[in-house]
């Protein structure tokens, strides 16, 4: 589903049309997605989800129902400081996909900020001076090296994807000369400009013709941006809904109008639901997965947040020894004594007027103690549950990929050995195994979960074969059986396609980088759950369409 900027602004320009509207209810739908009730003249019914398969802000015909036991800081935020509120504007940053919700409570304003960008949507709350309040998804560096999203850290937008540029800077004639052979007017233009999706494109590239010249191209790319907001649904040969539009959509077989832009984007996701014969096993497990990452997160934010230094450690024993040492300037009823420490600085130590000198003093190496216990085993508990974290998004990944039954409940069983499923719903179901793909005489394995993944690799693979892997996303080990000999281009281009499709790449769209290396430079990494690694003296190569084994 291609939320994109055109897309974005029509539902903008609609929804604005309601406002202001009044915020009774806030409640959590699911661990991605939040719903509100508003009032304008009339109820109606907001919801927010940053699912990676559907991320959407839509109103919704039905009142939103808890759908969770426990609220995170996120939604009690925002219950606390937007029920009541009113919602007065939405607006939307140039060329991006993401609406910024504008709310005024008292003399306090507020913004929610939807990003609705595949697996890297969120939900983040603003105060008046753009700092952030709360997010539905805490990004530190750890885990985005890009930008921080925590509270009291100033909101700034996500970093403009690789190599693209905004429309008002496109110089057609250089851009149809970087185009490679075989590839499509959809790729080159959804990996070279901001604001256009794969759905864009494709229509861009449907109204240029064939033999698209720059001019051509440019007069469909305005055409297309200036049709306004024209809701439309677009559907095959054999009458499928396959797209929803702001435009006309001439690259499908048949273009229908909408009522409006949320109507158009509500009938493709139910019919896209319709057409997911694994959509309910796939939501269960999403849904267990989402818990068990809130939960790893939370108590990784937990651990980090007792984190004590060594120093500030030491600084307690020292403490303990200077009050031995000036014990005789200690007068009754004092509640701090400040010497001179052991380079030479004032301290300022703290003390109990009810106990003696030397009580204060063991008092301090108490503290110390136990303080020190508790650091020597919190780095290496942090350290699993850093991996566990890597764990259950590698999971995530497979279930966002999976195209079987099989795969679905591979991950449910994964979850099953991990400890996250009571012990009611537990059962041992099919896992198949991993895809086997012939090109010409080339065999290529390919694991779509992370027992298949590390089947592959530490099974299946010997050291001198090709081993590919996405870069810095979870996803399919996939390993192409050459035993040292020198792999076509051809076939080492179609086994990344391979690594990209079963990644969440696939999902968000647009273009990603694969990691190239010999089976014998990766590693497993000690102490972790199956199917995380490492590897080294790798080489990239860049799968223009991650949507596409074509």
């Amino acid at each position: 589903m291609h939320l994109d900027y055109l897309t974005l602004s029509c539902w903008k320009q609609e929804f604005n049309q309601r406002l202001p509207a009044r915020i009774q209810q806030i409640v959590q739908v699911s661990p991605l997605a939040i719903g509100m009730e508003c009032y304008a003249g009339e109820r109606f019914y907001l919801q927010f989800s940053a699912e990676p398969r559907q991320p959407h802000v839509l109103v919704v015909p039905e009142k939103a129902r808890r759908g969770v036991e426990t609220s995170p800081p996120f939604v009690l935020q925002m219950k606390k400081l937007l029920k009541g509120a009113l919602l007065t504007q939405v607006s939307q940053p140039p060329w991006e996909r993401i609406l910024r919700f504008h709310f005024q409570q008292g003399q306090e304003t507020y913004t929610l900020v939807a990003e609705l960008m595949g697996r890297y949507s969120n939900l983040i709350l603003l105060d008046s001076g753009e700092i952030i309040l709360e997010s539905l998804k805490r990004l530190t560096r750890r885990l985005n090296r890009f930008r921080e999203v925590l509270p009291k850290r100033p909101y700034q937008l996500p970093p403009v994807p690789a190599h693209h540029l905004p429309p008002e800077e496109i110089d057609w004639d250089y851009l149809l000369a970087r185009r490679e052979e075989g590839q499509s007017l959809a790729k080159l233009l959804s990996g070279s400009l901001l604001a256009v999706s794969p759905t864009l494109g494709r229509e861009i590239g449907a109204r240029s013709g064939s033999e698209a010249t720059p001019q051509r191209l440019e007069d469909a790319f305005l055409q297309v941006f200036s049709c306004g907001c024209q809701p439309s649904l677009g559907y095959d040969e054999v009458n499928r809904l396959v797209a929803f539009a702001p435009y006309p959509l001439q690259q499908c077989a048949r273009s229908e109008p909408a009522e409006s832009m949320n109507a158009a984007i509500l009938a493709y996701q139910q019919h896209g639901e319709a057409m997911d014969a694994y959509g309910e096993a796939r939501g269960q497990v999403t849904a267990l997965l989402n818990d068990a990452l809130a939960r790893t997160r939370n108590t990784i934010e937990q651990m980090r947040a007792q984190s004590v230094s060594q120093i500030q450690i030491d600084r307690l024993r020292e403490n303990g020894q200077l009050l031995l040492t000036y014990q005789f300037m200690i007068e009754k009823g004092m509640t701090e004594l400040t010497v001179s420490d052991y380079d030479d600085n004032p301290r300022t130590i703290v003390i109990d007027p009810h106990l003696s000198p030397s009580e204060n003093a063991q008092a301090y190496f108490t503290r110390y103690d136990k303080a020190q216990r508790a650091n020597e085993g919190l780095p290496q508990r942090l350290a699993h549950e850093e991996k566990t974290l890597q764990w259950l998004e590698q999971l995530a990944s497979d279930v966002l990929v999976a195209n079987s039954r099989p795969e679905i409940d591979a991950v449910f069983n994964a979850l099953v050995e991990g400890g996250w499923v009571k012990k009611e719903r537990r059962q041992r179901l099919s896992q198949g195994g991993p895809l086997r793909v012939e090109a010409g005489e080339w065999l290529i394995w390919v694991g779509r979960s992370a027992l298949q993944n590390e089947q592959v690799t530490f099974k299946m693979a010997a050291p001198e074969d090709l081993w590919l892997h996405v870069h810095d996303l979870p996803g399919a080990h996939v390993i192409i059986k050459s035993g040292g000999r020198e792999v076509p281009p051809a076939v080492l281009a179609h086994a990344a396609r391979l690594a990209a499709y079963y990644s969440p790449a696939r999902k968000s769209g647009g273009g990603v980088q694969v990691d190239v290396t010999r089976r014998k430079f990766v590693r497993s990494i000690p102490g972790a759950i199956r199917g995380l690694v490492t590897y080294r003296e790798s080489d990239s190569l860049w799968v223009e369409d991650a949507q596409s084994l074509e």
